[in-house]
């Protein structure tokens, strides 16, 4: 979700020392606990923007930045839906860029809250940040939320395992996988786009995949890591077909974005999966450089910088979409055939 352009009846809201600071392009307005939970200061106000953290993530003990409880969340959710005020909640990582595009020092001075509402108010303004509606349902304990988090640490085990050897073909066999060939490797190889040759010969054996070149050209730059981390959220080392607990199938594609690669702002301890392919590849190959050939920060970059930027993440992830589908085309058509590579 993305605040609608020209778009100008907002508050962005920031929680800190003083209690919420708050913006609406004007004014800056110091709000309590209290008065936040009535929501009376957005009156005439369409959308209120609020740090995930603050307003998705239930306050526990130990906690700081969560300010409320499960059921003071549903509260406020409530009364907005009834004023008909959308909430929306953007990651907390964005907070680094819009204050770096405001001129901020990163290690804001404790109590100025109301520096990182005006800072935002502006940085939403101009950019389309992705950000998200309220999810009524805090409970981790889910069949489904318990089939993304198995998952996710299963995979962590395989990749930990794979990094430690190198991504080499051959598996331990003093760990719990047994066998003279590593499976995930084993995939990518019967998959025949030449992961392993060289990369000119992988972006021509592509052709026959694909006739878009820009796929081609993302997956020929792809490295072995990333190759071997697409392919392993569908088969094991020891060649068994990975399958969700939930459903006893296996992941599509949309789950595998989603919950496993993670390509949304919202996805934090992503686990190893994530870390290869978004932070080590997408993030890589996203960057833009200034004529000194040095890295600009995401804060300090033009609007036509910033549409560069985006067009070459979209295109990355297609990428990985498409590699995505290859490999479990030809997982699910061994399995059901009884084969193992």
């Amino acid at each position: 979700m993305k605040l609608p352009k020209n778009c100008s009846r907002y508050v962005t809201a920031d929680w800190g020392k003083n209690g919420w600071a708050t913006f609406d392009g004007q004014n800056v307005a110091n709000v309590t606990k209290d008065e936040f939970k009535s929501l009376a200061f957005l009156s005439g106000v369409k959308f209120l923007i609020v740090e995930y953290a603050h307003l998705q993530v239930v306050r526990t003990k130990s906690s700081l930045s969560q300010v409320y409880r499960s059921d003071e969340l549903i509260g406020i959710y409530e009364l907005a839906e009834r004023m008909s005020i959308q909430i929306l909640m953007f990651p907390q990582h964005v907070a680094s860029t819009y204050r770096t595009a405001d001129g901020m020092d990163h290690n804001k001075e404790w109590g100025k809250d109301h520096l990182d509402a005006i800072a935002l108010h502006k940085w939403v303004k101009n950019h389309p940040t992705e950000m998200m509606g309220p999810r009524k349902d805090f409970d981790n304990e889910t069949t489904a939320r318990r089939a993304i988090y198995d998952f996710r640490d299963e995979t962590n085990q395989v990749l930990n395992w794979a990094r430690s050897r190198k991504y080499l073909t051959e598996s331990d066999e003093d760990w719990q996988f047994s066998g003279s060939k590593d499976g995930i490797n084993s995939l990518l190889s019967e998959a025949d786009f030449c992961a392993f040759g060289n990369p000119d010969d992988r972006f021509n054996q592509l052709g026959y995949f694909t006739s878009d070149k820009k796929v081609a050209s993302v997956i020929k730059g792809m490295s072995n890591t990333q190759m071997y981390t697409v392919a392993s959220m569908f088969v094991r080392p020891d060649f068994s077909i990975r399958t969700r607990i939930d459903t006893g199938e296996v992941p599509g594609i949309r789950w595998l974005l989603r919950n496993q690669i993670g390509t949304t702002a919202f996805h934090f301890r992503g686990g190893i999966a994530r870390s290869n392919i978004y932070h080590h590849g997408v993030k890589n190959f996203c960057v833009i450089e200034n004529d000194k050939k040095e890295n600009i920060k995401l804060g300090e970059l033009n609007a036509e910088q910033w549409e560069t930027c985006r067009i070459k993440r979209r295109q990355y992830i297609k990428a990985v979409k498409f590699l995505l589908t290859i490999l479990r085309n030809v997982a699910v058509g061994k399995s059901e055939s009884g084969l193992l590579f």
